[in-house]
């Protein structure tokens, strides 16, 4: 096995062939996103750049509510990078993919020193919506190679290390050799061999078992230089000398951190999901299968028992499992809501990213405007509780009873309620502008357009 992993190490020249493959432009642009995604909101995704600039203006307003106005012109810089790295340029036909992702990619990393930037010049703490990444990013949501190198870029962001302190403390001895090749992928975006991938994390302040999750990381994001050693279930990390190292818990900092944990137990065992819920349920824990597949994928953090029927359907002996009660015990207070509150943000900038919020040029009857309004409350996600306190943090005083009037009556709001709608369901200024319009421009509508259909309690 060693040698197949350094037959994988000979070909890390080949990156650039492979992204060129499946479309240099994009792979590069989604790889970098899913970077600032990491320094927004502590998780990797992969978000349309559009929708990252609508956050970080969300982030610069937050910002000048609390009075850091250093803070918002940061979020305001990281804005602008980003609105430049996806702007097509008019020379872009003449300039080679290699050179038009490089501005790219450069771009987004100004994007993500800027918003780290307008996070350490926070006031601490500081509460929602405003959040710096508390934890480092997580191996086990690591399955290819352009997601191993975004994500070595994020920890590398996350500590503050540089490459060179890195490389004089794992190799005194030729630190100019291990600085180069960590600049290679840092930098360049070549993959990693397995001894500068272990080389990074331990140089960013990650424990022994934490480097062990990211060398799984590296193996299985290799595979896809060796399709014709492909496995479709990698069984653990790289083997080495001494052996995988044993998975500790106690040493977990955080939930992440425990979360990657358990997805490498599970790696290293083996078992499938359902014959981890087969082997609970004849020991006496029995839970759902998709209770186990959302512990293991880290969406969501173990319950007493749901952690007890994982452990069980890994193999685990019971005198083993004191240290993981223990770790979750401990870390489950300091949980709190945001990693629930990231989770819930991601998905609803990614549905909006998809789905437009409703155009309300289209009403031309104060009824139709009516209706708009409904779609528009049902597309943000939000209840008019949330809706009136999203308002209230933009600074636009209202209350649920307004809210609620204007929708059971169907009738055209005042322009403050429109102003509470539109701030609390999260619009852009331009769109907000396209409400007002759409609403002075029914204001003054015939008697006809204004007829509204006879009044129903919804309740």
């Amino acid at each position: 096995m060693i040698g197949d992993m350094d037959a994988e190490s000979s070909q890390s020249t080949h990156v650039t062939e492979a992204r060129a493959t499946c479309g240099a432009s994009a792979t590069a642009g989604s790889a970098s996103t899913r970077r600032l995604a990491f320094a927004l909101f502590g998780a990797p995704a992969e978000l349309p750049a559009q929708a990252l600039c609508d956050v970080l203006g969300r982030r610069a307003e937050a910002a000048r509510r609390l009075g850091c106005h250093p803070a918002a012109d940061a979020f305001d810089a990281a804005r602008q990078h980003v609105a430049l790295a996806v702007r097509p340029a008019p020379t872009a036909a003449a300039e080679s993919d290699a050179q038009a992702r490089g501005e790219l990619e450069q771009s987004l990393a100004w994007a993500v020193l800027h918003t780290r930037r307008a996070y350490a010049l926070l006031p601490q703490p500081c509460g929602e919506p405003l959040r710096a990444p508390q934890s480092p990013p997580d191996p086990a949501l690591i399955d290819e190679p352009v997601a191993l190198v975004e994500d070595l870029r994020a920890l590398q962001d996350w500590s503050g290390a540089s490459a060179r302190g890195i490389a004089e403390s794992e190799r005194p001895s030729r630190p100019s050799a291990l600085e180069a090749e960590l600049l290679a992928t840092l930098r360049d975006g070549r993959f990693p061999s397995a001894a500068v991938t272990e080389a990074l994390v331990r140089g960013c302040g990650l424990p022994e078992q934490q480097s062990r999750a990211w060398l799984a990381a590296r193996h299985r994001a290799a595979r896809a230089y060796l399709p014709d050693r492909r496995s479709p279930d990698p069984r653990g990390p790289q083997p080495t000398a001494g052996g995988p190292a044993a998975l500790d818990p106690l040493g977990a900092e955080s939930p992440a951190q425990l979360s990657a944990l358990l997805s490498e137990l599970r790696q290293r065992s083996g078992p499938s999901y359902r014959e981890m819920q087969r082997v609970a349920k004849e020991a006496g824990c029995g839970v759902d299968w998709t209770r186990l597949w959302a512990v293991g994928g880290r969406s969501a953090f173990p319950s007493p028992r749901v952690l007890e029927a994982f452990l069980t359907g890994c193999g685990v002996p019971p005198a083993e499992r004191e240290p993981w009660r223990l770790a979750r015990k401990r870390l489950t207070p300091h949980r709190g809501t945001a990693a629930n509150t990231v989770g819930e943000e991601l998905d609803l900038i990614r549905r909006r990213s998809l789905d437009p919020p409703p155009d309300p040029r289209t009403a031309d009857t104060w009824a139709q405007f009516a209706e708009a309004l409904h779609a528009l409350v049902a597309w943000s996600g939000l209840s008019l509780t949330e809706l009136a306190g999203a308002a209230i943090d933009a600074g636009v005083p209202v209350t649920v009873d307004a809210l609620r009037h204007a929708l059971i009556h169907r009738g055209l709001p005042t322009p403050s309620t429109l102003h509470a709608f539109t701030a609390g369901c999260g619009l852009s200024d331009a769109d907000r502008h396209l409400w007002y319009m759409a609403r002075t421009r029914l204001a003054s509508a015939p008697p006809q357009a204004r007829r509204l259909p006879p009044f129903r309690w919804r309740g």
